[in-house]
């Protein structure tokens, strides 16, 4: 398991990826993170812990700038 750091409306949010997590593009076929760049914009799917710092379990995350 990884994880990145997003902000998300100015708030910094830890998101766990595990094995099971998609990686995605734009048109929603496969890649890897190591395309991803600062200042691009994902779409995450998830769940939202319960905790004092926001983190996020990802299920899939989605580049829509590749």
């Amino acid at each position: 398991a990884s994880n990145i750091s997003v902000g998300i409306n100015e708030t910094p949010y830890t998101v766990f990826l595990t094995p099971k997590t998609q990686i995605r593009r734009n048109n929603k076929s496969t890649t890897t993170l190591q395309r991803f760049v600062a200042g691009d914009t994902i779409r995450l799917y998830g769940a939202i812990r319960e905790v004092d710092e926001p983190v996020i379990d990802a299920e899939v995350v989605r580049n829509t700038s590749l």
